[in-house]
């Protein structure tokens, strides 16, 4: 265990602007993701080109968080150099265990390797709002708590955030795209596709209360298992190809010939 944790300004349990801050700046993995930014840059390199790049991107940065990971548990100069960076924004429970950046890439590489675009894009929103709306009400309002310290209200609030997240992006999905298949579904099938996206935002948000720290944490889970819960869902709601639902690793894999 790492000692002369007092020189360091560790994080509060309460709700940190700082480290929901960083989760948040996924919001430029989403613009990056869905306009397509990397379509013809600098050529066309894979069938899915905006895709493959975000996921090596991703794949990146979860092998350098991963390297940092060994090297600051195996020597304790890059502890002390990881705790004077990162200090304000890690848990005193994160010390000497994982913190919440390797799931975190984890979970988007996951979800931006199976998912459709706009399922990936409604499952990040999930974690990037509606984690921060469960922390921050929770610990403001919180008065009936749960098992694990955290509360029914910020349980409701979490829900709530990540619902309207999801519901917000396919409305404006549906002004900037309004031929798009998600646009489509959102103009014919309104009250099946709203639904199909609070039911992933409870499920995601629901799992979060059994997540742990380390891998199995809820920056792991919420993105990762809200994408397959709506997938399926679409799948079978809409009768969609099982090949169109999740995606094909030979797209973002290999080159176009």
């Amino acid at each position: 265990m790492y000692k002369g944790l007092r020189n360091y300004p560790l994080m509060s349990s309460q709700f940190n602007v700082l480290r929901k801050l960083f989760h948040f700046s996924g919001v430029i993995f989403i613009a990056a993701y869905y306009s397509d930014i990397f379509k013809k840059f600098p050529e066309p390199l894979f069938n899915e080109n905006t895709r493959s790049v975000l996921f090596y991107l991703i794949l990146a940065g979860f092998l350098i968080m991963a390297l940092v990971e060994f090297l600051r548990f195996r020597y304790p100069f890059f502890q002390k150099t990881f705790l004077q960076i990162t200090g304000k924004i890690i848990k005193p429970s994160e010390v000497n265990k994982m913190h919440g950046s390797l799931p975190f890439f984890l979970g988007l590489l996951i979800c931006t390797a199976l998912y459709m675009k706009e399922v990936t894009i409604i499952s990040a929103l999930f974690l990037m709002v509606g984690d921060p709306c469960a922390a921050w009400f929770g610990g403001k309002y919180g008065s009936h708590k749960l098992y694990n310290g955290k509360s029914f209200e910020g349980f409701i609030a979490g829900i709530a955030g990540a619902f309207f997240s999801g519901l917000f992006f396919l409305v404006l999905n549906w002004k900037i795209n309004p031929g798009s298949f998600f646009a489509v579904l959102f103009e014919d099938h309104f009250i099946l596709l709203s639904v199909i996206v609070f039911a992933g935002a409870f499920l995601g948000l629901a799992l979060e209360l059994f997540s742990a720290s380390g891998f199995f944490d809820d920056n792991l889970l919420i993105p990762s298992i809200s994408g397959l819960a709506m997938s399926l869902m679409l799948w079978i709601a809409f009768k969609i190809p099982i090949e169109s639902v999740f995606y094909s690793l030979n797209h973002l894999l290999f080159s176009i010939k």
